[in-house]
């Protein structure tokens, strides 16, 4: 602080301002004051970190330090889950999930279909799960509100060996009517992939190759490879299950405008 000059460190978080002015012979001291505001990063921003101490779950924040996507996967009950949000200008943010996951027979939840016996089916689940957290000092952190289940994530450096790749894709399956595949790119060389097609949800953290290539062995003893084009933004791969036929994707990042009819 100098004069009335309010001159910032750098470093993202939370500015408190007090102000205090005593009072002299001539004037009675001004009552305190109290202001704050939230710093945040320029640029995109990554995380990787964990629902309590078991799921991986990955988020991606962009460059208008506003917009995110957290995705991941609950083992215990084979679900995926994407959360789209919003930053408060305190940094704090509540948002619903789309949540995955499948069932053998019976109804399922995609509007009250029926599943033939011993056929899976991949639906959006009813049930919902509300996200509330907050992003303070490169730390995404907060609860799973119905399950009462705290996550936590830690950003990445801005820079690193994938830095030119990192970010958030989605991919559509091809050749089918249904399935997308969500990615985000560490820029260390992490890579978090949930896929969703329409038999299963697979989820796992991998390692990018130096060719920007990907191989991660998921949940549901399922395959995930890919590839991402730095130049094109796009990522492709494919899906193998043993017993079923292998499932495409194609997309691209979250940056890139789609431009297909």
């Amino acid at each position: 602080m100098s004069g009335s000059t309010l001159t910032l460190t750098g470093a993202s978080g939370t500015v408190v301002l007090n102000a205090s002015q005593a009072g002299n012979a001539v004037y009675a001291a001004a009552p305190d004051g109290s202001r704050s505001f939230v710093v945040n990063p320029a640029g995109r921003q990554v995380f990787f970190g964990s629902t309590g101490a078991r799921d991986t779950i990955a988020a991606n924040i962009g460059a208008d330090s506003r917009s995110g996507t957290i995705i991941g996967y609950l083992a215990g009950t084979s679900q995926g889950f994407v959360v789209n949000f919003q930053l408060n200008a305190d940094g704090t943010f509540t948002a619903p999930a789309t949540t995955f996951g499948s069932t053998t027979t019976g109804i399922i939840s995609d509007g009250g279909s029926l599943a033939a016996p011993g056929t899976p089916r991949v639906a959006a689940l009813t049930g919902p799960l509300t996200f509330q957290g907050t992003v303070v000092n490169g730390v995404l952190s907060g609860t799973i509100v119905e399950l009462g289940l705290p996550f936590n994530a830690n950003g990445q450096a801005p820079s690193g060996p994938t830095a030119g790749v990192a970010g958030y894709y989605q991919a559509a399956s091809t050749n089918t009517t249904t399935g997308n595949t969500y990615s985000i790119v560490g820029t260390d060389g992490r890579v978090y992939v949930l896929a969703v097609t329409p038999t299963i949800v697979a989820a796992d953290a991998g390692t990018l190759t130096a060719a920007n290539t990907f191989d991660v062995q998921a949940s549901q003893n399922a395959t995930i490879t890919g590839s991402i084009n730095q130049s094109t933004t796009t990522v492709t791969g494919t899906i193998t299950v043993p017993g079923q036929a292998p499932t495409n994707f194609t997309g691209l990042a979250n940056t890139t405008t789609w431009t297909d009819r």
